[in-house]
């Protein structure tokens, strides 16, 4: 009896050893994934932040633009181009 417990303590012994690889294992694989997650947000998502600070007065001035040709008229002859016509 007593030899079968020792086989029964080694087996389980070498079992604890092989969940000890794959806990490890799988507490790598969460860390890559939370450092994979961070790069996506620094590759990808901080541009798009960053380009619309950037991008916003210039849109202001595009809006500021358009506004002007609407109030004028699409396509009206103002005083500058009635003189290029004469």
């Amino acid at each position: 009896m007593d030899e079968e417990l020792k086989k029964y303590l080694e087996k389980n012994v070498e079992d604890m050893a092989e969940m000890k690889k794959m806990v490890k294992s799988i507490k790598n694989h969460f860390v890559r994934a939370e450092i994979y997650q961070w790069l996506v947000i620094i590759v990808f998502i901080l541009p798009v932040v960053v380009a619309g600070f950037y991008l916003w007065p210039m849109l202001q001035g595009l809006s500021g633009q358009y506004q002007q040709i609407l109030t004028n008229g699409l396509g009206a002859i103002t005083g500058s181009d009635a003189n290029l016509l004469k």
